[in-house]
C-alpha cells in the first residue's frame, strides 16, 4: 500500500515546523517546499512543484504575516496572501489535489461580543486582514476540493510570536506593557498541526475555525506564561488605544468551533493547558532560572 504524500507550501515558518512531524507520525510522506522551492505567486513554479511532488494533499502555510508592516506594504501582502493563495489553489484544483489553506481570525472586525461562527460576516479592518480575506475568496473561487482553516494567535518555537517576544524582554529584565482589552485564543502550533492531521483523514472540504479553546486577554495570557516560566518583571496592563498600534486590531478574536463540533471532529485543548505544556518544554527559555 502506498503511503499518503503531503506537500507543505511555505515551509520554514512557525506552523510548518509542527505540521511536518505531525503528519509523519501518522505515516505520511511529507515534502516541505520553501519559497525558493515553490513561489506560490508564480503559476509555472506551482505547476512544477505539484508535478514533481505527486501529493495527495497540499497545505498552504505560505503567508505574509507582518501585520503592522502590511499597513505600508499592502501590495506585497496581497501578492502573497491573496494572489499567491489563488494561484496555488487553482493549481491544486487543476491537478485534482485537495487543498488546505490557513486563514485568520482577523477577517472579522472584533465588534461582536460572542465568539465568531464560520458563517459570521467578514469585515477585515487592516491591510493584512484584507489580504487574508481576499485570499479566502481566491481559494473559494478556484472551485477545487478546498478547506479553509481560520486560526489565530499562533505561537511555537520555530518563529516570531507574542510569547517569544515577551520572554525575550523578560529574560533581559525589561518591564512589559501588554494590552488588556483584546480577547484572544492563543494557539500552539503543535496543537494546530495535530488538528490539521486529524482533519486531513476525516474532514469534508469546507470552512472551519480551529483555535485552542477558551479565551483570555493578552495581558492575562502574558501573566500566565511568565508565571509558568518563573520570570518576574514589571507587567503593566494598557489599552489598545494607549499602546498605539499602527494596525487596527479586533477587540474580540475568539472563534467558535461549530463546524468541527458538528462533524464530530477533534477540537483543540484549552489555551491554558496547551500554553502551560509549551512553556514547560520550549527551547526559548534555555538557561532561564525557574
Amino acid at each position: 500500500m502506498n503511503r499518503r504524500r503531503l506537500l507543505v507550501l511555505g515551509d520554514g515558518g512557525l506552523l510548518s515546523a509542527e505540521v511536518k512531524p505531525a503528519f509523519r507520525a501518522l505515516d505520511w510522506d511529507v515534502i516541505g517546499a520553501t519559497v525558493k522551492d515553490c513561489d506560490i505567486t508564480d503559476a509555472a513554479s506551482v505547476a512544477r512543484m505539484l508535478s514533481s511532488a505527486k501529493a495527495d494533499l497540499i497545505i498552504n502555510c505560505a503567508a505574509y504575516t507582518a501585520v503592522d508592516k502590511a499597513e505600508t506594504d499592502e501590495a506585497e501582502a496581497v501578492r502573497i496572501n491573496a494572489t499567491g493563495a489563488g494561484i496555488a489553489a487553482r493549481g491544486a484544483a487543476a491537478a485534482g489535489i485537495p487543498f488546505f489553506h490557513i486563514s485568520t481570525d482577523y477577517v472579522f472586525d472584533g465588534q461582536q461580543a460572542t465568539p465568531y461562527a464560520e458563517d459570521a460576516k467578514a469585515n477585515p479592518l487592516g491591510a493584512y486582514a484584507r489580504s487574508k480575506w481576499q485570499g479566502e475568496e481566491a481559494v473559494r473561487a478556484a472551485k477545487g476540493a478546498w478547506t479553509i482553516v481560520r486560526t489565530g494567535e499562533l505561537y511555537g518555537d520555530a518563529g516570531p510570536s507574542f510569547f517569544a517576544a515577551i520572554f525575550k524582554r523578560a529574560l533581559a529584565g525589561q518591564p512589559l506593557k501588554v494590552v488588556n482589552d483584546q480577547l484572544v485564543s492563543p494557539t500552539w502550533t503543535r496543537e494546530l498541526a495535530k488538528q490539521l492531521a486529524h482533519m486531513a483523514l476525516v474532514a469534508k472540504p469546507g470552512l472551519y475555525h480551529a483555535t485552542c479553546g477558551g479565551s483570555v486577554t493578552w495581558f492575562d495570557a502574558a501573566r500566565f506564561a511568565l508565571q509558568e516560566a518563573g520570570l518576574r518583571v514589571p507587567l503593566e496592563p494598557v489599552s489598545t488605544e494607549t499602546y498605539g498600534s499602527p494596525t487596527p486590531r479586533p477587540l474580540n478574536s475568539v472563534l467558535s468551533h461549530g463546524a468541527l463540533e458538528a462533524a464530530g471532529l477533534y477540537v483543540m485543548r484549552q489555551w491554558d493547558e496547551t500554553l502551560k505544556e509549551w512553556v514547560g518544554q520550549t527551547g526559548l527559555l534555555a538557561g532561564a532560572k525557574r
